[in-house]
């Protein structure tokens, strides 16, 4: 491209910006003489985030960018106010994702967000369909009852298992059951001794 083009859709809210220094190539390689974009109000594929409504064609298909484009999408005031509603008020949920034909998937393309200005930026690196999504935002995880509190100290003390019930008398049973029995007969042969 020697000079930086803007490509608008019919109604004027999405355009694509061609900067100067984009290399433009079609399916088979050779240079992109038209461009077009189109809105389309049905998607041709089914995608697991809520569609805002904004959706375009851009043409020719199969044409790459280098370096990618810019496809923005443009919100009068009541248009970004109803958006925002339907993300629950956070601008953050707006994603541009684009159809991939071949596997029947939306893939989620660079986006960014300027709420003061009321508009919705995609990088795209080839022609596609493009739609505008809101994505619902990350959920905490579900805790049921209260949480136990662990005291600090008890936090930090290790406390070793109780030995494994084998039918025997564990060696320490015996160990301390014999310490036991010499300091009883000990204190009883020293008292005698003091008689």
């Amino acid at each position: 491209m020697l000079r930086p083009y803007l490509v608008h859709v019919d109604g004027n809210f999405a355009h694509l910006s061609l900067k100067t220094g984009v290399t433009a190539l079609d399916g088979t390689g050779s240079p992109v003489s038209t461009i077009g974009i189109a809105p389309v109000s049905t998607l041709p594929g089914a995608s697991s985030l809520a569609f805002s409504g904004y959706a375009v064609d851009c043409t020719p298909a199969g044409a790459t960018f280098a370096p990618a484009l810019s496809l923005v999408f443009t919100f009068t005031g009541d248009e970004w106010a109803a958006l925002l509603d339907g993300a629950d008020g956070d601008s953050t949920q707006l994603v541009v994702h684009g159809y991939d034909a071949a596997t029947g998937a939306w893939t989620a393309c660079p986006t960014s967000v300027n709420a003061a200005a009321g508009t919705v930026t995609a990088s795209v690196n080839h022609f596609s369909t493009y739609a505008l999504f809101i994505e619902e935002p990350a959920k905490p995880p579900v805790t049921t009852g209260p949480t136990p509190t662990v005291p600090a100290a008890a936090a930090t003390t290790a406390v070793p298992p109780p030995p494994a019930e084998t039918g025997e008398i564990p060696f320490v049973w015996i160990a301390l059951a014999v310490l036991v029995a010499a300091a009883l007969a000990g204190g009883y042969f020293f008292w005698r001794r003091r008689r």
